[in-house]
């Protein structure tokens, strides 16, 4: 089974992702060059402060999906 990012459910994150030698990059408002690896693979949750993201958290992007 596919397994979504936490990150694409954002109402922030970017769904056009940018590309540097055939590698997507992720953004999002927050991180509008990348979005740190520990972010993006849920090893650490952006619901609080992280370094450099401009006072931007994770907010769902349809709050009332189940």
């Amino acid at each position: 089974m596919f397994r979504f990012a936490k990150c694409m459910t954002c109402k922030h994150y970017h769904t056009k992702a940018k590309w540097k030698n055939d590698i997507p990059i992720f953004t999002c408002d927050a991180f509008p060059t990348r979005i740190p690896f520990e972010i993006f693979a849920e090893e650490v949750s952006h619901d609080k402060q992280y370094p450099g993201d401009h006072g931007i958290r994770y907010e769902p992007a349809n709050p009332d999906a189940k």
